[in-house]
Order: structure tokens, then C-alpha cells, then sequence
């Protein structure tokens, strides 16, 4: 195997391929979107968020169990153990997933209806064998992520991604003749067969390693100790990865929220069936793909995050454990800030870029518009939320992302119910109720990591020079967007001025240390970045 990884790697490693992964999966709903229309989205999305919940468990939960467990393992040189506790996990993740696929199968039918759409269950059917998939996948992730190899990790992340846009974008469009419901059918239809291929992927990269991996078990440090038993085994597992799991259902929940209520609500109110449908669509298809996009950095640095911090702890390394959850901090408010102001100042005309058709129509470009601006608000939140779960998962406190993701979820359920009666607000109703779900969470997670973890706020880091240096960069994006605006086409004054607002924040933070020397032995071509920085003078 190779040399371990720092966390920062890490989550450089999966914070590239989740922002490949993102950016593909963005372009994939924007261009589906663009070809199947808002009511073929509507049924996309009857079934892609209750997979995107349920799919947790084995995309989320189990692989930062299993991490979790693999870590404190391999940190104690006890590779036996580590690999004894992937085998039985595997084993009992195929239970689990083939119950999870029948149970999605025969309720098929009773979800749509729930949902007010009983068109979605062909839809809901067809993605039915990505359970016992992703169950099999998150045992591979989970073990290579506890050995803190993200490379196979990051890998079968792209090949999944980059399949499923190809196979669900060809099928959409070739099964579109036979309507809306079919051309949803056939772009979920990606999502298993995608999964086929990640899963031979990873099956060949763990052959590939079992030589290393039995010379490590054989000179395991506890090469002769017991074993725990299989019962035992899956036991802890599922003690692990239940409060991870529900500790990670943050977007999958939120949007399961919106599927139940947006569509019912905005009907009782006098919507039509198909004007209800259209402006969940917005919400779903259009609005959200767009500006969830960042938020696959903060949840690599997430994954990264808990086998890092629980092997720190499993050895009793305060000092480290502070360290590693200042640098996430760090970079959650480095990463956030600017991608909540950015969305916020051009993501309106982003969208009009992105989705031609919705400046047609006039009121769809409203709502579009208020969400957008609503949700960038959000994403700094969510980020920040995510950042800390992952310490608190690290550190053997899953269960308190749990009850402050629940409180979350009942604000935003309250403050959605209330403001989507509002017919001049209606969808923009539960973009507010999700801005509060992460609030509550963001604000909670964090006290609990300092209030546990002992992290002394650093304000000059964390705060002061994010919000400057935001500042400037919304200034010259802005700025640049309407100058070009002046005397150029839409697309090119928006790309002119994200370009150079990104540019601009990257060279001041190098210049004025927003990311320093100390943070450059951190990252992948550290050292070279250091020193480069200091031959041109911005360093001492």
C-alpha cells in the first residue's frame, strides 16, 4: 500500500475528484434538464432524493464507520484486525443491501403516491438495485479510507460519475418519445449501471493490494490475538454508523422535506397540479444542482476528516487532534465564504446563462432568482455544519450531529409549512426553511466542537481574513460582470468575472496569508509552493 496520506491530502484528493464529480453531475442535470424539461425533472426528482437518503447509509455512514474502526486498527499496527473487520462488514452490507432494493421495490408504488405524484413510481423502481450497489461500494471506500488511501476512493467517485452522465443523458434522450416519465426512467437508469463499473473498479484495485495488505496482516502487531466474532463485528458496525448515517442526511433530508410538502402545499393553496410540479422542478432541477456545487469540497473534507482525527484520539493526541480540526475549520470559512457570496451576487444571472428558458418565463425566473440567493446563504452553513460533524464523528460523538440535524429539520419543516402558504413567496417559502435548517445545525456542531474539543476560536484565520479578502473578490467579480456586461453577451461577462474573482481571492490569500507557509506542508507539492512563495518575497 502506499505511504499514508496527510488530512489535508486527503481531502485535496477527494475534494478534486468530489468537485470533478460535482461540476460533471451539475452539467449532466443542467443538460437534462435543458432536454427532458420541468416535468421530466419533476420525476427525476420524485426518485432521486428518496436514493440520495436512503443511499446514505452505504454512501456516508458505513464507509465512515468502517474508516473509522480501520484507523484506530492500523494506528495500534493491528492489520488484522482492520482487515477481519472489512470482510465481515462487506458480508453483512450484502445483507443489507439486498434487503434495502426489495423493500424500495415493493414500496415503489406507496412512495409516489406519498408524494403526491403516482406517475414517480416507474422512476423510483428503476434505481432500486443501486442499493445493494452503493452497500458493496461504501465497504471498499470505507476500507481504503481508514488506511487513508483516498486514491481508489477519488477514482471510482469519476468513473461513477463520469458513466452515469454518459449512460442516463444517452438513455433520457433516446427514451424521451415515450414521454416525460420514460426520459426520467431512463437517466436513472445510469445511476446502477454506473455503479457496476465503479464497483468492478475497486474490486480490481483491492486484488491488486491483498499481497501487500497479507504481508501487514502477517506482521501485524497483534498477529495472534482473537478475533472479534462476525455478530460482534456487525454490531459495532451499525453502533458506529447509525449516528454517522443520520448525522449525514443533511441535504438528502432536506430535499425529501421539499418532495413531501412543495408540491402538496402549493396545490392546497390553488396551484394547478402541473404549475406545482413546475416550481418544484425549479427547486430541484434547476436551482439546486447549481448551487450545491462547493458543498462536495466540505463534504471531502468531511470524509477525510474522521479517520484522521479518530486515529489522533485512539492514541490519546489532544495536541493533533486541535490541530487537524483548526485546519478544517480553517478551510471550511476559506472555501464557504466565497462561494456563498459569489452565488449570491451571480448566481441570478448564472442561471440565465445555464437555463435559457427559464428567463421566458417571467415568474419561474423569479423564483429561480429568490432561491438562488436564498440558498447561497445556506451553503456557508451547510459547509461549516458538515466541517464539524466530521470532527465530532472523529472524536466518538456521531450522536450529536444527530439531535442537532433533527432540530434543524423540525425548523425547517415549520418555517417551509408557513411560508409556502404565501402565494406571492410559495417555493421560495422552503428555500428560507432550508437556510434555518443549517443555521440551527452549523451553530450547534460548532459550540459542540468547542465546548469538547477545547479549539480556541481564531478569529484572524477563521473570520477576519475570509471576510476581507471575500470582500475584495466580490467587488472585483461584481464589478467585472457589469463591465463586461457593457459590451458583451451574458456568458461571457458572467465567465469574466467568476474567473477573475477566483483568481483574485486565490492571490491574496497566498500574498497575505490566508494559506501560509505553515499550512503549505499540508498539501500535495507543498514544499514546492513554499518555496516559490518565499523566492518571490510574499513569504519570510
Amino acid at each position: 500500500m502506499q505511504k499514508k496520506t496527510t488530512l489535508a491530502k486527503g481531502a485535496f484528493i477527494l475534494g478534486a475528484a468530489g468537485l470533478i464529480c460535482s461540476l460533471i453531475g451539475s452539467l449532466y442535470r443542467i443538460l437534462l434538464a435543458d432536454a427532458v424539461g420541468t416535468s421530466g425533472m419533476a420525476y427525476y426528482q420524485v426518485a432521486y432524493p428518496i436514493y440520495g437518503l436512503l443511499t446514505v447509509v452505504a454512501t456516508a455512514g458505513i464507509p465512515a464507520a468502517i474508516s473509522k474502526r480501520v484507523s484506530e486498527y492500523v494506528a495500534q499496527d493491528d492489520f488484522r484486525s482492520a482487515h477481519h473487520f472489512f470482510r465481515n462488514s462487506f458480508r453483512v452490507l450484502t445483507l443489507v443491501g439486498v434487503v434495502a432494493t426489495a423493500i424500495m421495490a415493493l414500496g415503489s408504488g406507496l412512495l409516489a403516491q406519498i408524494q403526491g405524484v403516482p406517475a414517480g413510481r416507474f422512476p423510483i423502481l428503476t434505481i432500486a438495485p443501486s442499493f445493494l450497489l452503493s452497500a458493496l461500494l461504501s465497504a471498499y471506500r470505507g476500507y481504503f479510507q481508514g488506511l487513508q488511501q483516498m486514491e481508489p476512493t477519488a477514482w471510482s467517485q469519476l468513473i461513477e460519475e463520469i458513466a452515469k452522465f454518459a449512460i442516463g443523458y444517452l438513455l433520457a434522450r433516446l427514451w424521451l418519445g415515450n414521454g416525460s416519465v420514460w426520459a426520467a426512467v431512463g437517466a436513472l437508469l445510469g445511476i446502477p449501471l454506473s455503479e457496476v463499473l465503479a464497483l468492478l473498479f475497486l474490486r480490481h484495485t483491492y486484488t491488486q493490494a491483498l499481497p501487500e495488505l497479507r504481508r501487514q496482516i502477517r506482521q501485524s502487531a497483534h498477529a495472534h490475538q482473537p478475533l472479534a466474532t462476525g455478530s460482534e463485528v456487525a454490531h459495532d458496525l451499525w453502533k458506529q454508523a447509525l449516528p454517522i448515517t443520520l448525522g449525514a442526511v443533511v441535504l438528502p433530508l432536506v430535499t425529501l422535506v421539499d418532495n413531501v410538502m412543495v408540491v402538496n402545499v402549493l396545490k392546497s393553496i390553488g396551484f394547478s397540479q402541473q404549475m406545482a410540479e413546475i416550481r418544484f422542478g425549479i427547486l430541484t432541477g434547476f436551482v439546486s444542482p447549481v448551487v450545491y456545487v462547493p458543498v462536495a469540497l466540505s463534504q471531502a473534507l468531511q470524509v477525510s476528516l474522521v479517520p484522521a482525527i479518530a486515529a489522533s484520539a485512539s492514541l490519546q493526541r489532544p495536541h493533533e487532534v486541535e490541530q487537524n480540526a483548526s485546519i478544517a475549520m480553517k478551510l471550511a470559512m476559506v472555501v464557504g465564504l466565497p462561494c456563498a457570496v459569489g452565488l449570491f451576487l451571480l448566481g441570478t444571472p448564472l442561471l440565465q446563462c445555464i437555463f435559457p428558458a427559464l428567463v421566458q418565463d417571467a415568474d419561474g425566473m423569479a423564483a429561480a432568482s429568490g432561491l438562488m440567493m436564498v440558498l447561497s446563504i445556506g451553503v456557508l452553513f451547510l459547509i461549516l455544519a458538515q466541517t464539524a460533524t466530521g470532527i465530532l464523528q472523529g472524536i466518538g460523538f456521531p450522536h450529536l450531529p444527530v439531535r442537532h440535524l433533527l432540530l434543524g429539520t423540525v425548523v425547517k419543516v415549520v418555517v417551509s409549512w408557513f411560508l409556502l402558504r404565501i402565494p406571492g413567496m410559495n417555493v421560495v417559502g422552503a428555500g428560507i426553511g432550508t437556510l434555518a435548517c443549517f443555521l440551527v445545525a452549523a451553530v450547534m456542531n460548532l459550540h459542540s466542537v468547542r465546548r469538547i474539543v477545547q479549539l480556541p476560536v481564531r478569529g484572524k484565520d477563521w473570520l477576519l481574513r475570509p471576510l476581507w479578502m471575500t470582500a475584495v473578490m466580490g467587488v472585483i467579480a461584481y464589478g467585472v460582470y457589469r463591465a463586461v456586461l457593457t459590451f458583451a453577451p451574458l456568458w461571457l461577462a458572467v465567465s469574466a468575472g467568476i474567473l477573475l474573482g477566483i483568481a483574485c481571492y486565490i492571490l491574496i490569500g497566498l500574498r497575505f496569508g490566508a494559506i501560509n507557509s505553515e499550512d503549505c506542508r499540508f498539501l500535495p507539492g507543498g514544499h514546492k509552493l513554499d518555496y516559490a512563495m518565499r523566492s518571490i518575497g510574499w513569504w519570510r
